[in-house]
């Protein structure tokens, strides 16, 4: 007796596995890529957000020093700079007067980001003392 012959075609072995694992890498590497640029650039937010909350403290830090320089002498024109004990610096600009108001404007830069404070305030007799009275303490563009 005879056996059938068996029709049996033959298919290249291994192409579609490799195929496959070519695909899944592609995907892999693709995804990979996405998460890598998605986290730099949180970083580079987060660095920024950083600069501006740095450059913040330093405007608002020479405007105290400007408000207690105009307290003690009601003549204090400003036009300087000052250096912090870790380098930084910050800018306290011209005051205006218009009576009776004082306008106190500091500018302070770190890195690319650039803080401006600007005040209103005049001042005050509070038992004998002058005490500067604060009408508006704002961040300006």
């Amino acid at each position: 007796m005879t056996q059938p012959a068996l029709d049996i075609k033959k298919q290249p072995s291994g192409y579609v596995l490799l195929l496959s694992v070519i695909f899944l890498s592609v995907i892999a590497v693709t995804i990979t890529g996405s998460l890598l640029l998605l986290g730099l650039a949180r970083g580079q937010t987060g660095f920024a957000q950083q600069q501006a909350a740095q450059a913040r403290g330093l405007a608002e830090a020479c405007a105290e020093t400007a408000l207690v320089s105009l307290q003690q002498d009601a003549s204090y024109a400003g036009g300087e700079v000052i250096t912090l004990g870790n380098g930084s610096t910050c800018q306290i600009l011209p005051v205006t007067f218009s009576a009776p108001d004082y306008t106190v404007d500091t500018q302070a830069a770190v890195g690319a980001a650039i803080k401006n404070i600007e005040i209103q305030t005049q001042p005050t007799i509070v038992n004998s003392s002058t005490v500067m009275q604060i009408d508006s303490w704002q961040e300006v563009p």
